[in-house]
């Protein structure tokens, strides 16, 4: 698995630039349903099945593995990076959906008032969990990892996946502590298992145990579905998280514009994890005024603009960086990235040694 710096910072941004994209492609599915006058038909509703099975727990793998690739953090880089990586996000992007969410309450699913506020340090509002869930899974993680020796830490990680199958399946109640373990495991295995793999070395043999990974999903969905097992969301999970990476790194280097841009998708996936919903609830605003609202219409315009308009924004808020020599991102809740490692932003200015990045720090921000 040891490759190049470059190659490895590449298939991450990569496989975070696929899995941000079936993020606002799922969520945008989902929103048919509460969309009135649209409905989910089988195939759309097995879409958001095939995707929901594992596009979180792959951010959840990469953000372990790039713990992993960052061994030597100390406590107090971990603690500053979570503040304005996860913290500062959460906070800044939960309060711009708890106001988008109350000024178009029409075209929201679960309507809430301001108050909601008072209760987001435990309770996450909408899709802002994830960063909630991943701070706190990042300093559970840290925590085993500086009083545990390696095997304890695998011990560790099976009984989260050994408790999360029990969870699963004791109804309801229990739905919350299941998630926790699940994303919990989900770390720990990109953290402790995946740099561990014997990875294809061609992309020709990546591309076609990505394609074997399809199968595999294919193969198991129903089967373990049929049997309704408790290993079914771990399974699937991890699953579809090595199809990803197996089909992020048979990609070529990023050395054309195409794949520069698809790199940089990977690299603001933090941005259009936060700002891709608000385009979403415009985009069935416009379309419902227009009379052009329907099920074929509201994935064709909002999903690539779900992706498209939020990196246009973030490239917007780097190139602000480079010209005015200020950490922009990092203070409107986008992560400390200062420049791109794929596009020209253009007017960068050297980074102060107390500014400056050490290379993988932009492949550790998650997006979605």
């Amino acid at each position: 698995m040891r490759t190049a710096p470059h190659s490895r910072v590449a298939w991450i941004d990569y496989a975070k630039a696929i899995g941000i994209t079936l993020v606002v492609l799922a969520h945008v599915n989902s929103g048919i349903v509460n969309t009135p006058g649209l409905s989910m038909g089988k195939a759309l509703s097995l879409l958001n099945t095939f995707i929901y099975s594992f596009h979180m727990p792959l951010f959840f793998v990469l953000a372990g593995y790039v713990v992993y690739l960052r061994k030597q953090a100390t406590t107090d880089n971990l603690v500053r990076d979570g503040l304005w990586s996860l913290a500062v996000p959460y906070v800044v992007w939960t309060v711009a959906w708890v106001v988008a969410k109350v000024a178009f309450s029409d075209f929201t699913a679960n309507p809430i008032t301001l108050s909601r506020l008072t209760t987001i340090l435990w309770d996450p509002v909408g899709h802002m969990w994830f960063l909630f869930h991943l701070l706190l899974i990042r300093f559970g993680w840290h925590g085993l990892e500086r009083a545990l020796p390696y095997a304890g830490q695998i011990t560790a990680l099976v009984t989260a996946a050994i408790l999360s199958m029990l969870f699963v399946s004791q109804g309801p109640q229990w739905l919350t502590p299941w998630f926790y373990l699940l994303n919990f495991t989900s770390f720990g295995f990109g953290m402790l298992v995946l740099p561990h793999l014997a990875m294809p070395e061609t992309r020709a043999k990546s591309l076609k145990h990505a394609a074997l990974g399809l199968c595999a999903w294919g193969v198991g969905y129903p089967a373990f579905n049929i049997m309704n097992g408790p290993v079914t969301p771990l399974f699937l999970g991890m699953v579809g998280t090595l199809m990803v990476v197996l089909f992020a790194r048979a990609l070529p280097a990023p050395r054309t514009l195409a794949m520069r841009v698809f790199a940089f998708i990977g690299e603001a996936s933090m941005a259009i994890y936060v700002m891709h919903l608000f385009v979403v609830i415009a985009v069935r605003k416009a379309l419902g005024a227009a009379g052009l609202l329907s099920e074929a219409s509201l994935l064709a315009v909002a999903t690539p603009l779900g992706v498209v308009l939020p990196a246009l924004a973030f490239w917007g808020v780097l190139r602000s960086s480079g010209i005015t020599g200020l950490s922009i991102a990092k203070y409107i809740g986008l992560g400390q990235t200062r420049n791109s490692r794929y596009l020209d932003i253009g007017a960068a200015r050297p980074a102060s040694k107390e500014s400056a990045q050490p290379p993988l720090v932009a492949a550790a921000q998650t997006g979605g």
